[in-house]
């Protein structure tokens, strides 16, 4: 067999195992992002299955480099709707907007952080409209570095609303530019700390 046929066929055999890779990786972020702290309280019993099988099933990043800014919020915010509807809250039994959108950014934060997948996907494209998984901890320090006008009171994840959620969005935004890292990465800088 000559060399180029040799070197093509390999090629795409490694192509397939490469995509084959990447996608086992996808589905292991998938499970790794939601735990159960993560979603402590938040909803009814198999919450944590329920959230793995809806990012494992129904988000894929293909194409998700090449979507604008409003591209971008417009699918977060349906796919946050979709997965808050699997996610009740317990004492109500409406969907919980802001459980699901934590889930998400998280994921994305995940997916966002690691070579493989960042590389792959080309999400640098998009880092910069990542948004911070948001929880008390987080919602704490944004307070601390942020000017007045953010929503008073004690936050739960419970509770937030897709207008509070971006008006923590914009002052986290602030905040990173400042820190120089994207938006997402306040996580790292904040989380447990």
């Amino acid at each position: 067999m000559p060399k180029k046929i040799v070197k093509k066929k390999w090629a795409v055999i490694n192509r397939i195992a490469k995509k084959k890779w990447i996608e086992k990786l996808r589905i292991h972020l998938c499970i790794a992002c939601v735990g159960g702290s993560t979603l402590r309280s938040q909803s009814t019993k198999g919450q944590v299955d329920r959230c793995r099988d809806y990012l494992k099933e129904s988000f894929e990043l293909k194409n998700i480099s090449n979507l604008s800014r409003k591209g971008f919020l417009e699918l977060i915010d349906s796919k946050t709707i979709e997965l808050s509807e699997q996610l009740p809250n317990p004492k109500t039994l409406t969907p919980n907007w802001g459980a699901a959108r934590k889930v998400i950014n998280i994921y994305l934060r995940l997916c966002a952080m690691n070579k493989d997948i960042n590389d792959f996907y080309n999400l640098s494209n998009i880092e910069e409209y990542l948004e911070v998984p948001l929880d008390s901890q987080i919602v704490k320090r944004i307070k601390a570095n942020s000017p007045s006008g953010l929503p008073s009171g004690e936050f739960k994840i419970i509770h937030l609303v897709k207008n509070d959620s971006d008006k923590f969005q914009r002052a986290a935004k602030a905040i990173a530019r400042k820190e120089r890292v994207h938006r997402y990465e306040l996580d790292v800088l904040y989380w447990n700390t």
